[in-house]
C-alpha cells in the first residue's frame, strides 16, 4: 500500500471498454504483484512434493504442481544410511531435513526437506527396516 501511494507510476490502468473518450479503466497496482508472487512461491514449495513412508519403502514424489513429475522410492532393505540435518533454528523449533541413502548409489538418494521432528521419522524407518529384516530371518529359519 505504501509503495502504491508513494509511487503513482506503479499503478497501471487496464481499459475495460473501447470508447473514443477513453472508457472505463481498471487500476492494477504493480506492488500488488509482490504478495501474489510470494504466496504463489510458498504454495508451490509446500504442495509440490509428497513424502510417504509405506510398510516396505519410503517414497518422494516431486513435481505435483509442475510440468515434470519425478518419483524416488527406496525399499527399506536397500537403505544404507539415514541422516538428520538440523540448523540452529531447527534445533530450537525441532524441524530439519532427513537424508536417506540406498545401497544402489553413493550419494543421498532421497531427501525429505523441512520435516517437523525428523528424528521421529528416522526412528520409524529404522523400526520398519528391523521388522522387515526379522521377518526375513524368521522365514529363512522355517525353511
Amino acid at each position: 500500500v505504501w509503495g502504491t501511494v508513494e509511487y503513482e507510476w506503479s499503478i497501471q490502468y487496464v481499459p475495460l471498454t473501447n470508447d473514443a473518450k477513453g472508457g472505463f479503466r481498471f487500476p492494477v497496482p504493480f506492488w500488488f504483484l509482490v504478495p501474489i508472487i510470494s504466496m504463489g512461491t510458498v504454495v508451490h514449495r509446500l504442495y509440490d512434493k509428497r513424502y510417504e513412508i509405506l510398510a516396505d519403502s519410503a517414497r518422494v514424489v516431486s513435481g505435483l504442481l509442475s510440468i515434470h513429475k519425478h518419483e524416488v522410492r527406496i525399499e527399506f532393505r536397500d537403505i544404507r544410511g539415514i541422516e538428520v540435518d538440523r540448523g540452529f533454528l531447527g534445533r530450537i523449533f525441532n524441524f530439519g531435513d532427513l537424508s536417506v541413502g540406498s545401497a544402489m548409489h553413493q550419494q543421498t538418494e532421497l531427501m525429505i526437506l523441512g520435516v517437523k521432528d525428523p528424528s521421529f521419522y528416522r526412528d520409524l524407518i529404522l523400526k520398519q527396516r528391523r521388522a522387515e529384516e526379522e521377518e526375513v530371518f524368521r522365514a529363512m529359519g522355517k525353511e
